[in-house]
């Protein structure tokens, strides 16, 4: 379809507009161009039929948690076609990743969102897209946690008709969607995301931007700005962006943008999806407020700083687990820098190490879903043993990290229908009771592998202030050596130690076993003067002599 001149600069104004923060406006002046030039149009279409858009919620997708409460809520307060907004876009040529992106989200919501089978969906929502996945698991009778709404723990088409019999309808029958064109997408692709930020910024049925999303923002404006700026990113070259919605969380951004240039994985972010995935399952939608988020996101302080992701991110799964307070700003500095813990913390990572590797060797035998929630609540249960802590609303009694991830291979051989082998299985047997005692951001993310080594080793010592040229002292033995040169794929730093040239462990220099040498100024010569013969002194004197006379 031919896209006129006048409709094309029309369009882009809007955009403009938009991209200029004014949202709503914009986006209701884009649709009445596009529905004018026949690039938009209304039609009722069934919910089996819309998918999630791939940018939708800043590329989360769906709050599996949002869908099973707004089910309960729709059938309390009743369905009203006049409160919804709905928005959705043709599904484009390329469908697989469209489709890919849809099936995944779905087998990984444990059976609380409808199945999609390949080749059925034609469109792709861009805001609604919640209440459609709430009318599609209606339909589909997919599980809930109501006992009134549901039969067997699957949703009951027919106690649903007794509760909200309008709801019942739009489930067989559809809502009104406003259709935008695949052509006009693929002329102007910045319309989904403007779009769906312009239906977060909404207060209706839609819910509010989490602050998993809003990290999720973070890092997408990071990688696009990083695509077009030569030096490092600041915070200040990505604010605009991400604050154009408006979220509800904007006063943590900030401090999101430095736990996610260090932690979050690098540039895939799979440490920050990680998270995500069990937050949206088995997690609940609240704020954790700027001083947690900006306490979780500092460098561990202490002779050794390791980066301790997987203890931050375990701990966010805690805190994000229920509504009560259950991770503190002191927890987090006991995981980072208490001194006598550090040695459970690092039994608790290298369990956590040991749970993903056994959960990936067999992630054929068990669902996707499944094992998320499996490993998720072990993290959160070893960093509650780790921490030895105590809360009215949690009965986890663990006498042991060990027994931690003892109980986690019980539950993933359950999960698999078949026998484990546990490695912790004597230390639960034998041992006793444990005996547990109650900066600015930089500018090169750091990328991490799925056990939390650096991969960009040069990036992440030249951040840190380790560069080539500079004079290191070993702490453990005094040994000095200046570095030469860093290799990144051996992840080793090349060190001139006296006549020698020695390959040093980049990571040992990073978790703080060396310390720069810093050359002493020569001491300055001060030339000697006769106190007696100084002009205080005179004044001294004559001072004396005017008090006594």
């Amino acid at each position: 379809m031919t896209i006129t001149t006048e409709v094309a600069e029309a369009v882009e104004k809007h955009i403009k507009s938009m991209q200029d923060g004014q949202l709503h406006h914009g986006c209701k002046e884009l649709i009445n161009v596009l529905k004018k030039a026949n690039l938009a149009w209304e039609a009722q279409l069934p919910a089996n039929q819309i998918g999630v858009h791939p940018e939708n919620r800043d590329g989360c997708g769906i709050l599996v948690s949002h869908v099973q409460r707004l089910i309960e809520e729709l059938c309390e307060l009743g369905y009203d076609s006049q409160l919804t907004r709905n928005i959705c876009v043709e599904i484009p040529h390329d469908r697989v990743p469209s489709e890919d992106f849809n099936i995944k989200l779905a087998d990984g919501s444990g059976g609380a969102l409808a199945k999609v089978a390949p080749g059925t969906l034609r469109f792709l929502s861009l805001s609604g897209g919640h209440t459609n996945q709430a009318i599609k698991a209606i339909a589909g009778g997919c599980q809930h946690q109501s006992a009134q709404l549901t039969m067997d723990g699957s949703l009951s088409m027919a106690k649903i008709k007794e509760k909200c019999p309008e709801l019942a309808r739009v489930a067989e029958q559809g809502q009104t969607w406003v259709v935008l064109s695949s052509h006009a997408i693929s002329r102007f692709p910045a319309i989904p995301r403007l779009v769906q930020s312009a239906a977060n910024a909404s207060t209706h049925l839609a819910a509010a931007e989490s602050e998993l999303q809003l990290a999720r923002k973070v890092l997408r404006a990071y990688l696009s700005a990083s695509e077009t700026k030569a030096s490092g990113v600041t915070w200040l070259d990505i604010s605009s962006e991400v604050l154009r919605s408006k979220p509800p969380h904007m006063k943590v951004a900030p401090a999101m943008f430095k736990f996610i240039m260090n932690y979050a994985g690098g540039k895939s972010g799979h440490m920050l999806s990680a998270t995500e995935a069990f937050v949206n399952t088995c997690g609940v939608n609240k704020s954790l407020g700027f001083e947690l988020w900006d306490c979780i996101s500092q460098e561990s302080k202490g002779k050794s700083k390791i980066p301790r992701l997987l203890a931050r991110h375990a701990a966010l799964k805690l805190a994000y687990l229920q509504e009560d307070v259950l991770v503190t700003c002191a927890d987090i500095k006991k995981l980072l820098a208490g001194k006598e813990l550090q040695p459970e913390v690092d039994k608790m990572e290298s369990i956590i190490l040991q749970i993903h590797k056994m959960g990936k060797a067999h992630e054929d035998a068990c669902s996707g879903a499944t094992l998320v929630k499996l490993q998720g609540l072990a993290e959160c249960q070893l960093v509650w043993r780790c921490l030895d802590k105590k809360h009215r609303s949690v009965e986890w009694k663990h006498k042991s990290l060990e027994e931690v991830g003892h109980e986690f291979v019980e539950r993933l051989s359950t999960a698999c229908g078949k026998t484990l082998t546990s490695p912790w299985s004597a230390a639960v047997d034998a041992s006793p009771p444990s005996a547990l005692t109650s900066s600015s951001a930089g500018t090169c993310m750091l990328e991490t592998s799925e056990t939390g080594a650096i991969l960009n080793l040069a990036a992440a010592l030249k951040a840190a202030g380790f560069t080539v040229g500079l004079t290191l002292c070993r702490k453990a033995d005094k040994a000095t050596g200046k570095i030469m040169s860093v290799d990144d794929g051996a992840r080793v730093v090349h060190m001139q130690v006296g006549d020698k040239l020695m390959n040093v462990s980049g990571q040992s220099v990073l978790d703080g076993e060396w310390r720069v040498v810093r050359e002493k100024s020569p001491a300055k010569v001060i030339p000697w003067e006769n106190p007696l013969q100084g002009p205080d002194f005179e004044k001294a004197c004559l001072r004396g002599a005017m008090t006594t006379a």
